[in-house]
């Protein structure tokens, strides 16, 4: 990024270790979603959602192992990219890559583009073949497995239904219905995988110091350990299964992309005692992270994209709803294009437009100020 021009302005809070998404960090604090400070920003990727949703910067760099970046994609009314495994930098995982959040569809475009410039000094991120974007006639698809996006609440539903309806109707998407096997025992193995690989890491950097943890990340450690070599076989197997069966849609029908609300919920609320002790909600994480596993799970890559706003239970404004879409091994540049007419949903189509919160800054606009009385 820097090779190509971006001014790094510093480095952002996140989730402590990156257990959660939801983005409380009692320790360091916690972000604030500047839509409804009464809500959370999502995490991992907390500080990045934050940042962006006060207009502080463009672009942001985030990682992302179960929704880091897309989750706080989402809640914050941002688009954020999960790329293929290993597509932007070859990590010590199996599950987790690095990626860009933006504030329009056209960021988030150039910083893929210029974090998936070859380099030389890895080998496996440098042997993906170079991003190309579709050509016009390529064919369009949608997949909608129904009894999968059923399961969210009827305000994430409803806004995810009226944006398909409008790539369907205005864009010329084809929509398909299809069917995805073992989803709840494939979440299950996800989060079984992602927490043992997160236990291996910490070992590394803590070598088993955890006293310095927040409260809830303790127990998260202690869980982590659960696994056996067993179960991980097992998980391993399932995750080849999903790979095939996706294989074998994305050969059925060409264009595909799997499409479903970013998380089931309109945001994830703050509560009093949070900030001072830390949460676990376990079934809360879970159920946020209910779409966004299986582009881990599977290394395929994942785009979510803000369509809607949905009412608050707590606090004042509106809460995001993004919608995610998911491609074929290396299809970013896919979803790119789809990221920028889901943007034209919003800005064109949606009644009332794109919302920005109200303690948005107009950084370029203050600068120009500063600039003409200098």
């Amino acid at each position: 990024m820097e090779a190509a021009g971006a001014i790094v302005v510093g480095t952002l809070a996140m989730h402590e270790l990156g257990t959660d998404v939801s983005g409380c960090n009692p320790r360091r604090g916690s972000p604030k979603n500047w839509n409804n400070t009464s809500y959370y920003t999502g995490g991992s990727s907390s500080g990045a959602g934050s940042a962006l949703s006060a207009g502080l910067v463009p672009i942001c760099i985030g990682t992302d192992a179960g929704g880091s970046i897309r989750i706080p994609s989402s809640f914050c009314g941002m688009y954020g990219l999960k790329p293929t495994l290993h597509r932007t930098h070859t990590m010590k995982s199996s599950i987790c890559v690095i990626g860009p959040l933006a504030a329009t569809a056209a960021d988030l475009t150039i910083a893929y583009r210029s974090m998936t410039a070859p380099n030389p000094d890895d080998a496996i991120q440098s042997a993906f073949a170079p991003s190309i974007p579709p050509p016009p006639s390529a064919k369009k698809t949608l997949g909608i497995c129904r009894e999968w996006v059923g399961q969210a609440s009827p305000a994430v539903r409803e806004a995810t239904e009226k944006a398909i309806a409008y790539f369907v109707g205005h864009l010329g998407y084809e929509l398909v219905d299809i069917q995805i096997p073992y989803l709840q025992e494939g979440q299950w193995a996800h989060g079984g995988w992602a927490l043992s690989e997160a236990l291996d890491h910490l070992k590394t950097r803590l070598r088993g110091q955890y006293s310095s943890l927040n409260h809830h990340n303790k127990v998260i450690i202690a869980i982590s350990g659960c696994t056996s070599a067993a179960d991980m076989l097992k998980y391993s197997q399932l995750r080849a299964l999903l790979m095939e069966h996706l294989a074998f849609l994305f050969k059925k029908h060409p264009g595909l992309l799997i499409v479903t609300p970013t998380a089931p919920e309109v945001g994830w609320k703050v509560h009093p005692g949070d900030e001072a002790y830390g949460v676990v909600d376990s079934n809360l994480t879970l159920r946020m992270m209910m779409y966004i596993w299986l582009a881990n799970s599977t290394g395929c890559p994942a785009l979510s994209a803000p369509v809607g706003y949905g009412e608050p239970e707590q606090g004042e404004g509106k809460l995001p709803i993004g919608m995610m879409a998911m491609g074929e091994w290396g299809a970013e540049e896919q979803l790119l294009s789809w990221a920028a007419e889901a943007e034209q949903y919003l800005n064109k189509a949606l009644e009332g437009g794109r919302s920005r919160s109200k303690d948005w800054a107009d950084i370029v606009g203050l600068a120009s100020e500063v600039h003409k009385s200098s």
